[in-house]
């Protein structure tokens, strides 16, 4: 049970618990105020069970006691829209491990722990992460998600083909990508061709506002801030309508290249995509752009044989300490310890107890306490 799932009960709990509170507090007959008392620890008691329940999901060992995976990545210089360096900064390294964060947790990896080391490194520790999901962790970090959109050169084709015949080099400021092939479906990718684009981006990844699956296989639609939108309005209102293209990059990968309809905003579609698991990370990957890329340095497997050996220590530590305790309450007081131990088993789940007894020559009254024979005006620690 969630109860995440379950706000109301949560919030019935506890005004409940509060009201019994109160009726504790007004109430000035014993019995009643047991009652009550009982009634408002029990809920609570509920309350924490059904948190923690099932242990098992709910209760997760760190990486020293069920193993996992470590991460070293490195934080490296990035570009601006202009192509000058993005310094590692604090900042820097705080906003990728902000990121970072947001990416693993959107991937169903909310235990992980991420710490700086140095200037412009990090630590990853993913707890129960195995050697099947460690190349998608691999991924997930190195993905900068830089989308930019780029102007196709209108000879495009002509001058590949020079390029290929090695009668002349690419003009300045345009650079040679592949651009995928798909099948007659769009779904598959079966080979790719070169194109030829503006080295100046329309829009970079920072003018992303919002990215999202669109339901439909391998497609992702994007809404770019109203600056990005600007910019791409004053771009394709300059282009050639039904000749101009305009191509998304993703991580210096061309995705497609679509020919410009109309002038278009700041909403448009990303589609070729291969499948619903790159398209749920490209997304978490958009919405949560690094402006630093990211390599890994190192990774490593961690054993839980060392942690193994620290729970079953705690254990038996836990467990001597506890008898040893029982120990000396029976020894040191006798028959009234025998008594408060026995009380304190039946009264499992409770957090105090009122305990009836009788002394020595005395009629049977009920006390709060039990005294030590030989000291009556030492009492016996309650529970």
């Amino acid at each position: 049970m969630d109860l995440q799932d379950y706000p109301l009960l949560v919030v019935a709990a506890g005004i409940s618990i509060v009201g019994l509170i109160f009726w504790y507090v007004a109430s000035e007959i014993d019995r009643r105020k047991r009652n009550v008392g009982t009634i408002a620890i029990g809920i609570v008691v509920a309350l924490c069970i059904a948190a923690i329940y099932p242990a098992s999901e709910k209760l997760k060992g760190g990486i020293d006691l069920i193993g996992g995976s470590s991460f070293t990545v490195e934080i490296e210089e990035g570009k601006d829209r202009e192509g000058d360096p993005i310094p590692v900064t604090p900042e820097a390294v705080q906003q990728a491990i902000a990121t970072l964060s947001d990416r693993l947790s959107g991937s169903g990896l909310t235990d992980n722990l991420m710490q700086p080391l140095g200037e412009n490194r990090i630590i990853i520790e993913m707890p129960g992460l195995g050697d099947e999901r460690r190349a998608e962790i691999r991924d997930i970090i190195e993905r900068t998600a830089r989308l930019e959109l780029k102007e196709v050169h209108p000879r495009s084709s002509e001058i590949i083909r020079e390029i290929e015949a090695g009668s002349r080099l690419a003009p300045p400021g345009y650079k040679l990508y592949q651009l995928p092939i798909l099948d007659e479906e769009g779904k598959k990718k079966v080979g790719e061709q070169p194109i030829l684009l503006n080295s100046r981006n329309i829009v970079g990844g920072d003018s992303v506002q919002t990215a999202r699956a669109t339901g439909r296989l391998g497609e992702i639609a994007v809404l770019l801030t109203t600056e990005g939108g600007d910019r791409v309005r004053n771009s394709t209102g300059k282009m050639t309508l039904g000749r101009d293209r305009m191509a998304v990059v993703l991580d210096d990968e061309a995705l497609i290249a679509p020919t410009v309809q109309a002038v278009l905003s700041r909403d448009f579609v990303i589609n070729g995509l291969d499948g619903k698991e790159e398209v749920r990370r490209i997304v978490f990957a958009l919405n949560n752009p690094l402006k630093n890329p990211l390599s890994i340095l190192s990774e490593r497997n961690v054993t839980a044989r060392y942690g193994k050996e620290v729970v079953r220590q705690g254990i038996t530590a836990a467990v001597t300490g506890l008898a040893l305790t029982l120990l000396f309450i029976l020894i040191y007081y006798r028959f009234a310890g025998f008594v408060a131990l026995a009380g304190s088993r039946l009264a499992v789940g409770s957090s105090k107890m009122t305990m009836t007894g009788s002394l020595k020559n005395a009629r049977a009254k009920p006390i709060n306490c039990f005294c030590p024979a030989d000291n009556p005006l030492v009492p016996v620690a309650g529970i």
